[in-house]
């Protein structure tokens, strides 16, 4: 009817022991259980030996050196919870401490030597805890000595500060022009480092996808680990130079307070199913249907961050029912969502961009994209495409004519549900009987019934040829195509000659396309080729596009090379440029059949505008740059940027302002009108310093769309808003077409329309 319980301690306590019969095993003692206590005291003998371990070491100076005590009684048992006292004696002294032994019997005492040459640490058991060694042996004690090298040192560490705290800005952090800690982020810190007496620079860079622009700087340099007094500090990214003093510990605090937030985004989306792109598809139970977003705004090119793509049951985006996936964003064009699957019904899908600390964040509008899924329809019939070519007065399945004869084909549907066909039927040639390398597109016609229209007709070089027409199908008829081997026309050559040939070509940049365009500073822009001509169609070659300064004669920036395939040819590389005006050419090298040309030079014109902080400043650094102008080397020239540069000078008129970005309602209009007269001076500038007015043309323009936009932003009368936007756009229609002058009337009109409801 006995149980034993045993343990063992390694300190001197009372201890209380507890026990009750646990009669149905449950590890919880019950009401009924029986219980009983008892008491335990642990008393230990007095210590009698202390050892410190190193007794000896060497170590060089600014560095952290330990040593342990170990208390033994006379029996050689470890002994627990005794106060050791540890004091240094030498050229680091005084260092004292206590440490309580713990169930090993062990206590550390750890310090850091700044000076050179011999300490002794001492140590004893405080048996009594007075704080004193007794003389009569009955607290042991022991000795070590430790040996500090090297030459004079101090510490020197750079930390971040970041305002927000939670800005996501990264920088590398630097002493004398090395980087200790690369992008660091709030409360990162380069730890402490070691260097000589002497004088040091601190400093920093950007780090990953931070810019030093986007931020205040300041530096501080302050003695005794930090709270010390004040060494040096500079209001930039340095570097700063500080001295530091033999066994200095100075900390370098840089503190980076952001001056704006991101720009804004805006995203918008498509939907992709059955062959259908758009807001808005509508597509048969059991299609997949995916989205793709694009994200525009000043900083768009360079986007980072994600976007989620999620699918809802009301045009509110309230109820979820499909989470369609996230995606990494690299630049303005994003990767497709998750395809999915729905059943019947009316879904709204959005877009979530998360921004970065370039890009603002920003939603899709939840109803701009609606997905109408129907239920599934019966499934199609088998359908049979035959085909039959006609040239040249023949027809037949095979058909041989000249070089620059027009060939057609005309595709029959057969199948059960034939005569009620409809879709489309697209016809190819191809310089295969597998039909897998394409020549040309015979367009595509629609369907009404078996008998299909004839396809567009053809004009092949000498070879031959296997044509296919292939029917998409619809939801009563199945899709089929023609066998490829079955059609085959052969073109007998004659001599070929390259035809001539005409390059035109299209700017394209912050959702802009002409030929002629105007973005803000930043905005990447691309040109893309178009080539005409008799031949154009199977063209070959390259096409090289070039910016110029001027007439193209001084060229500024190469766009790339591409390879012609036919008539529409790839874009060039984007090109970021200064605020300017440049044009752009494309040259096309021609082929066996085909000539080579060039775009007209100027008929391609890039206006590139600086982006100044507000309207008002804007205004004044198109004032500075006009009276730059002056003289040109024309009288005529002179006398209109004069004329310009007074009317730009009245439309600066304290009393048409209320502040930088806001007009008097009273005689704000005076501005725009002002403004109107300066254009027009600018436009009947023709020599060499067209160029550069075009440039500052698209400035004011800009300036005065800015100040109407700010006043509609501004507005709350609804009726006036709606006004005010209709003139917005027609001003940027104006633009469009350039005509700046009528452009700012219709600012100045939009202006007043929300400034006087």
């Amino acid at each position: 009817g006995q149980a034993t319980f045993s343990y063992t301690s390694a300190f001197e306590r009372s201890d209380t022991i507890d026990a009750f019969a646990d009669t149905n095993g449950n590890g919880i003692r019950d009401p009924e259980e029986p219980l009983g206590s008892a008491t335990k005291t642990w008393t230990v003998m007095p210590p009698s030996s202390l050892t410190l371990a190193p007794s000896s070491a060497t170590n060089p100076i600014n560095t952290q050196h330990c040593v342990t005590a170990t208390v033994k009684d006379a029996t050689e048992r470890l002994q627990g919870n005794r106060t050791v006292r540890f004091s240094v004696t030498g050229p680091n002294a005084p260092q004292e401490k206590a440490v309580s032994t713990d169930f090993a019997g062990e206590a550390k005492f750890c310090y850091t030597g700044t000076l050179a040459g011999e300490d002794t640490i001492s140590a004893f058991v405080d048996t009594n805890n007075d704080g004193v060694m007794e003389s009569d042996g009955t607290e042991p004690s022991a000795t070590a000595t430790k040996t500090w090298t090297g030459v004079a040192t101090g510490q020197l560490e750079v930390k971040k500060v970041l305002s927000p705290s939670n800005d996501p800005g990264r920088f590398n952090l630097q002493i004398d022009g090395i980087t200790k800690k690369a992008d660091a982020s709030n409360g990162d810190t380069t730890t402490k480092q070691t260097v000589s007496p002497a004088t040091h620079s601190v400093g920093e860079t950007a780090g990953t996808a931070s810019s030093l622009g986007d931020y205040t700087s300041a530096i501080e340099c302050r003695s005794a680990n930090g709270a010390g007094e004040v060494l040096a500090s500079g209001s930039d990214s340095g570097p700063l130079n500080v001295s530091v003093a033999e066994g200095a510990d100075v900390v370098c605090t840089i503190t980076n307070t952001r001056k704006v937030g991101p720009p804004p985004t805006t995203t918008t989306t498509s939907l992709s199913g059955e062959g259908k792109t758009g807001a808005s598809i509508s597509v048969k139970e059991g299609a997949a249907v995916t989205d793709t977003a694009t994200i525009s705004g000043v900083n768009a090119a360079t986007a980072t961050g994600t976007v989620t793509y999620k699918v809802y049951s009301d045009n509110k985006c309230e109820t979820e029912v499909a989470s369609a996936g996230a995606v990494s964003v690299s630049g303005e064009l994003v990767p497709a969502s998750n395809p999915q699957t729905l059943a019947p019904g009316t879904y709204f899908w959005q877009a979530s961009y998360s921004g970065d600390p370039s890009n603002e964040a920003s939603k899709s509008q939840c109803s701009s994209e609606v997905e109408t899924v129907s239920a599934k329809a019966p499934e199609p019939k088998p359908t049979t495409t035959t085909t039959s070519l006609s040239g040249e007065g023949k027809t037949g399945a095979s058909i041989s004519v000249k070089e620059g004869a027009a060939v057609t084909d005309t595709a029959t549907i057969s199948g059960t549900n034939a005569a009620t066909a409809t879709g489309t039927v697209a016809y190819k040639v191809y310089s295969d009987n597998g039909c897998t390398k394409e020549v040309a597109s015979a367009g595509a016609v629609s369907v009404s019934g078996e008998l299909v229209p004839v396809s567009n007709p053809q004009t092949l070089a000498p070879g031959t040829y296997f044509w296919q027409a292939s029917y998409s199908g619809d939801p009563s008829n199945e899709a089929s195509k023609s066998q490829c081997s079955s059609e085959v026309e052969t073109v007998s050559a004659k001599a070929p000659e390259p035809q001539p040939t005409t390059t035109t070509t299209s700017l394209s940049g912050e959702g802009k396309t002409g030929a002629s365009i105007s973005v803000k500073e930043g905005a990447a822009v691309t040109d893309t080729a178009t080539i005409s001509g008799v031949n154009a169609a199977t063209a070959t070659g390259t096409v090289t596009y070039k910016v110029y300064s001027d007439n193209c004669e001084t060229e500024v920036a190469s766009a790339g090379a591409v390879s012609v395939s036919g008539e529409l040819v790839p874009a060039s590389n984007p090109e970021t440029l200064a605020p300017g005006t440049y044009f752009w050419q494309a040259s096309y090298s021609g082929d066996a059949l085909n000539e080579p040309s060039e775009s007209e030079c100027g008929e391609e014109q890039l206006t590139v505008i600086k982006v100044v902080g507000s309207p008002r400043l804007a205004k004044q650094a198109v004032l500075s740059a006009l009276e730059a102008l002056e003289p040109s080397g024309s009288r005529g020239t002179d006398r209109r940027i004069a004329e310009a540069v007074r009317d730009v000078t009245r439309s600066l008129d304290p009393k048409l302002w209320i502040d930088d970005a806001h007009l008097t309602v009273k005689r704000g209009e005076n501005v725009f009108e002002q403004e109107e007269a300066a254009v027009e001076q600018l436009r009947n500038i023709k020599r060499s310093a067209a160029g550069t007015v075009a440039g500052l043309i698209a400035q004011l323009v800009e300036v005065d769309r800015t100040l109407a936009q700010i006043a509609v932003e501004g507005a709350t009368d609804p009726r006036a808003i709606a006004k005010a936007n209709k003139e917005m756009e027609k001003g940027a229609k104006e633009l469009e077409e350039g005509e700046p002058r009528d452009a700012i009337e219709h600012y100045e009109q939009a202006w007043k329309a929300a400034t006087h409801p």
